[in-house]
C-alpha cells in the first residue's frame, strides 16, 4: 500500500488545527487585555473567564508556549512539526525539512 502523500496531509492538518488553537488563544488573550488592561502572566489566567479550558498542541499534546514581552505584546507558539522548542522562532523549510516553531505573530504579519 502506498501512503505517498499521507505524511504531508497529516502535517498540513496538524498545522491548520494548531493555527485554530493559536487563534483561539490569541482572541482570549486580547479579551483579557481589553478587560484587565494587561495580558495574563500565564495562559491559565484565561480560565474560566475567557476560556473554559486551554487547548493543547496537536503534535505533542503539550501546552502551548506563551510569554509576555517587555513592549506590551506577547509571544505565542507551538513547537511545530519537528517538536523542538526554538523559543518562538518561526518555521522555515531547508532541504525539504521543516524546522522552527509555529508562531502566532503579534502584531499580525501581512502575507507576502
Amino acid at each position: 500500500m502506498n501512503f505517498g502523500h499521507f505524511p504531508k496531509a497529516l502535517r498540513h492538518f496538524a498545522h491548520l488545527q494548531t493555527t485554530i488553537h493559536l487563534a483561539t488563544l490569541a482572541c482570549a488573550l486580547e479579551r483579557h487585555q481589553k478587560s484587565k488592561g494587561r495580558y495574563p502572566e500565564r495562559l491559565e489566567g484565561l480560565m474560566p473567564e475567557f476560556l473554559q479550558k486551554l487547548p493543547y498542541e496537536v503534535v505533542n499534546g503539550q501546552p502551548f508556549h506563551y510569554r509576555r514581552s517587555a513592549d506590551g505584546t506577547f509571544v505565542l507558539y507551538s513547537v511545530g512539526w519537528d517538536e523542538c522548542d526554538d523559543g518562538g522562532v518561526a518555521s522555515t523549510q531547508k532541504n525539504g525539512k521543516e524546522t522552527g516553531d509555529w508562531v502566532w505573530f503579534y502584531p499580525p504579519v501581512e502575507p507576502k
